[in-house]
């Protein structure tokens, strides 16, 4: 019997010492698949080389293995020329990597998928399935803005004008607020919304100290979460903030990555889970200097606090700031998006009828824009203004002026442009910077305007 076994599991000679198990072994030199694969719809020698690179062999081993003349398929090989044995070998390796590693595939079969790519939540500005990360200095009004588009996405009302192709489920899990100080705050902006229904597609989470916040990254709290998105099936999670998720070194980047990985893998019970992590940028210390989210919004988000990795590994990154100019305040907010448009928005502050308590934000309408611009400048420069390309030189603003008859218009209002920052000159041309009191205003804007299809 042991002579038997010995005589079945011999090693072919260029199998030695590569510690394979005794199964694949006898694979090896007789041809017979194990019985668990047998129904398995590949070709045997492929099914052989996708078992020997579980082992850990490389393709030069796996190479000496097939073309051994001591193994099942080494005759094969052996009556091939040279050049052709070793076509043969490889065109078996790749296949057989193909399905070790089924996200490796031909460009060609990605043209060719069928389906449709991810739904909106927010028409433009939120994709299912995304991971955004929305960071913003505190007290400025993030998690009065989320709990806005919570409450819209719940409802099924417009967004920032940006239309919801139906009503979402959400959980919010807020560890920034009391359950008291919520209470009063969703009293307050469930004023603006139509009917009562959306209560049944908002979940929130809230805590009466950090203590007792019972989410993370630890096993129970990570469970915590998956069972709170198995039983109420959001569209949507929001995180507020993650500075305050137990578990978690922000300024490690290995731990970063990890934390993004684990909460990826909630969308294996739901692929079109998207989530919304709300954030803080770092402390200012550039003493006046730093970039305006308005002016570039791919340079501002260099200032999220925390490792780098959280801005490169999420799908979309949201900014919000308070923006002031003069004595003129804005708030903008603007998004950094992998997939689908870039946008900037001007809010202003929406507030309840004591006047003391912001409820939300509305997008600045044509008459706040116009009523700002006309600090800066004169109505007929204003329209001038707006009808000039973002770039432009000397002859084209004379010429938007009304030609050479118009060189006082257009010099005052060069001068008034480059007075107040609005411009930048390199080589005679001029490019608008869109300061605050200056955001949105065209002759066809959109700004203010319900833009739902």
């Amino acid at each position: 019997m042991s002579s038997t076994n010995t005589t079945k599991y011999a090693e072919p000679q260029s199998a030695k010492g590569l510690k394979l198990k005794k199964e694949t072994l006898n694979w090896i030199k007789t041809g017979e698949i194990p019985e668990r694969l047998r129904s398995v719809q590949r070709p045997p020698d492929v099914l052989l080389i996708e078992q020997l690179i579980r082992e850990g062999l490389n393709r030069d081993s796996v190479f000496q293995i097939l073309s051994d003349p001591q193994t099942a398929y080494g005759s094969t090989i052996d009556k091939l020329a040279d050049t052709a044995a070793l076509d043969y070998l490889q065109d078996k390796f790749t296949q057989a990597v193909r399905w070790t590693i089924p996200s490796i595939r031909p460009i060609s079969e990605i043209m060719d998928l069928k389906g449709s790519p991810p739904g909106a939540l927010i028409e433009d500005i939120l994709l299912e399935g995304e991971t955004v990360l929305f960071a913003g200095r505190a007290k400025i009004g993030k998690s009065t803005l989320l709990q806005q588009m919570a409450c819209s996405l719940a409802s099924g009302d417009s967004f920032l004008g940006h239309c919801m192709p139906m009503p979402r489920r959400v959980l919010y899990i807020d560890m920034e607020n009391q359950p008291l100080h919520l209470r009063e705050r969703y009293r307050q902006v469930s004023s603006t919304i139509k009917g009562n229904d959306w209560y049944k597609r908002f979940e929130i989470a809230a805590f009466d100290s950090l203590a007792g916040n019972v989410f993370g990254l630890d096993q129970g709290g990570l469970r915590r979460l998956t069972l709170a998105v198995e039983a109420f099936d959001p569209d949507l999670v929001i995180i507020d903030s993650l500075r305050l998720f137990g578990g978690v070194e922000l300024k490690d980047e290995i731990q970063v990555v990890q934390f993004l990985t684990r909460l990826a893998e909630l969308r294996r019970i739901k692929k079109s889970l998207s989530t919304i992590l709300a954030h803080h940028l770092r402390k200012q210390d550039r003493k006046g200097k730093a970039v305006k989210l308005s002016q570039s919004p791919t340079e501002w988000i260099d200032d999220v606090s925390g490792s780098q990795a959280l801005v490169a590994h999420v799908d979309s990154i949201w900014g919000f700031e308070l923006e002031r100019e003069n004595d003129l305040e804005t708030n903008v907010f603007a998004q950094v998006r992998r997939n689908g448009r870039q946008n900037t928005f001007y809010l202003s502050q929406a507030v309840d009828d004591s006047g003391n308590s912001i409820v939300g934000f509305n997008l600045l309408s044509k008459n706040d824009v116009e009523a700002a611009a006309e600090k800066v400048f004169t109505r007929r420069e204003m329209e001038v203004w707006g009808n000039l390309p973002k770039s432009f030189r000397w002859k084209e603003l004379l010429a938007a002026c009304g030609g050479d008859t118009k060189k006082k218009i257009a010099s005052s209002l060069l001068n008034k442009a480059r007075t107040n920052v609005l411009v930048n000159e390199i080589d005679k041309t001029y490019t608008k910077v869109i300061p605050v009191a200056w955001v949105g205003w065209s002759p066809d804007t959109r700004q203010g305007e319900t833009i739902c299809g």
